[in-house]
């Protein structure tokens, strides 16, 4: 006897091992893309806003809701997309598009900061209530787009024989290691070189060069894959009894994904504050955080996809 299957559009095809260096190529860039696009909007809104702490805390605030929200309404949505990788392009370029047309929102937060008076007029719960809102509207719709671009290039990634999700942690490390690296490049060397606009300029027209090279593997990719039904022996059944591990209950990860996140990014604003007598409260000092706390991310992603990979991710 025999049972049909259709090969996947959003897999990896295992006949192309050239894929994994470029999927992991091109994730790198993005996570690049998108620090240096932070630290950017992080030492504009501290001209405008003024001080260390408030300007940070909002940046990172809108940045990190942004990623969140787009990969809860992007990772949805991909599941029904049949080719993930071209919308991944799309992300790539609406992210472009967005990013260049925030200094001139800048522009316009700037007049309106002022005009309103800033602290002294508004107080303090006013003041940050309209940094918040200013700060989402000029880095909302970009952030929002860059939430979606891990979901949909995991979607076009992720094999059926990996249920241990080895492979999602490699292309997590990977893109978070370009995230370390935009923030240390941006920090350090590119905002000083090029200054802010011209730092963003170099950002986006990456995510463009990052769109074109994306498109490029999808259409090489779609077309290696088998599109027709194979025929294949059909393996035997294997009884439920041996197959039903204990999982976390779906609440119980949420909750402690949000728990998570919550202390990370206390942690990591207290290590900001706390290294300012030290470091001095800059952009500088913040990038150094970022960079440190980054790299433990990224190096938590790695060390699951290499070394936990016989560990099934269920409660014992």
């Amino acid at each position: 006897m025999t049972s049909t299957l259709r090969a996947s559009s959003a897999r990896l095809p295992g006949n192309s091992p050239w894929l994994t260096p470029a999927l992991a190529c091109i994730l790198f860039g993005s996570g690049l893309c998108s620090l240096i696009y932070q630290t950017v909007w992080l030492r504009e809104f501290r001209l405008i806003f003024g001080g260390a702490a408030p300007a940070a805390a909002a940046v990172l605030a809108v940045f990190m809701a942004g990623l969140g929200v787009g990969g809860w309404w992007f990772g949805r949505l991909v599941e029904n997309v049949k080719f993930p990788f071209r919308f991944y392009v799309k992300l790539e370029i609406g992210i472009a598009i967005t990013a260049m047309a925030s200094p001139g929102l800048l522009s316009l937060v700037r007049s309106l900061y002022i005009m309103s008076g800033g602290m002294q007029t508004l107080g303090s719960t006013g003041a940050t209530l309209m940094q918040i809102l200013m700060t989402l509207l000029v880095i909302g719709p970009p952030c929002f787009l860059m939430g979606g671009t891990l979901p949909a290039a995991m979607k076009f990634a992720q094999r059926e024989d990996d249920p241990r999700r080895s492979t999602t942690a490699f292309f997590y490390a990977v893109n978070v290691a370009g995230a370390v690296t935009g923030a240390a490049l941006s920090t350090f060397w590119l905002l000083g070189a090029a200054g802010n606009k011209g730092t963003l300029s170099m950002a986006a027209l990456l995510n463009a060069v990052l769109a074109a090279a994306a498109w490029i593997i999808a259409q090489m990719a779609e077309s290696k894959k088998q599109s027709e039904v194979v025929s294949l022996p059909e393996l035997p059944e294997i009884p439920s009894e041996l197959t039903v591990m204990r999982k976390a209950p779906p609440n119980f990860v949420l909750a402690a994904a949000f728990v998570s996140g919550f202390t990370f990014f206390i942690i990591e604003l207290l290590w900001y504050r706390v290294s300012a007598p030290l470091l001095g409260g800059s952009v500088y000092s913040f990038g150094l955080v970022l960079c440190v706390a980054l790299a433990g991310m990224g190096l938590g992603g790695f060390l699951y996809s290499m070394l936990l990979k016989r560990r099934e991710p269920c409660i014992e």
